[in-house]
């Protein structure tokens, strides 16, 4: 696998540094994603990143956080008092905030595990599409108890005549990868 040092994150999060499996190395690769490192140890990072993939901006964690949390008590994805629990900023997220995300957002979540454990899945897809849109996913990574971003804020979504377009930044331009109607507001 390649070490991994990106700017000092290892050092930034007081994690050494790790040698990341050479299949998600490749993927990430094949794909031509980077990691960006997601502010350290507060208990925030599963939503900081889910909330740049989104295109709101990783600033945006605990709107991310309301929302799934929202989504999971609805959907009884989770007790209320572990609702309760989720919705306090610094509690770590997990595979059901991930999947709450993904039906909010109707996009499949990739979660590339840098260093897996023995019998652990590389590539892990979470959530689906709803509209057949499969390459509107977003991806994040997950490394040592910490995600963070595969390219963060550069992934916008736009409103624009009854739709939402959801765009990447790749170089200087952007390019739309898909389109939803946008939601009709209740009278």
């Amino acid at each position: 696998g390649e070490e991994w040092e990106m700017s000092g994150g290892a050092e930034m999060m007081g994690l050494e540094t790790s040698q990341d499996d050479e299949r998600a190395v490749e993927y990430m690769q094949q794909k031509g994603l980077t990691e960006e490192i997601q502010d350290g140890k507060q208990g925030n990072c599963c939503f900081r990143s889910l909330a740049a993939e989104a295109g709101w901006g990783s600033e945006k964690h605990q709107e991310m956080r309301e929302a799934t949390v929202a989504v999971m008590r609805r959907e009884k994805m989770a007790t209320d008092e572990e609702c309760d629990e989720m919705s306090k900023t610094g509690t770590w997220g997990d595979t059901r905030v991930i999947e709450a995300a993904s039906r909010m957002l109707s996009r499949q979540i990739t979660v590339i595990v840098m260093e897996p454990r023995t019998g652990e899945p590389v590539i892990q897809k979470i959530g689906r599409t709803t509209d057949g849109m499969e390459d509107r996913e977003m991806t994040i990574i997950y490394r040592r108890e910490h995600f963070n971003s595969s390219g963060g804020d550069r992934h916008r979504k736009k409103e624009l005549g009854g739709r939402i377009f959801w765009m990447r930044k790749m170089g200087e331009h952007w390019r739309v990868d898909g389109w939803t109607p946008a939601p009709v507001e209740a009278e």
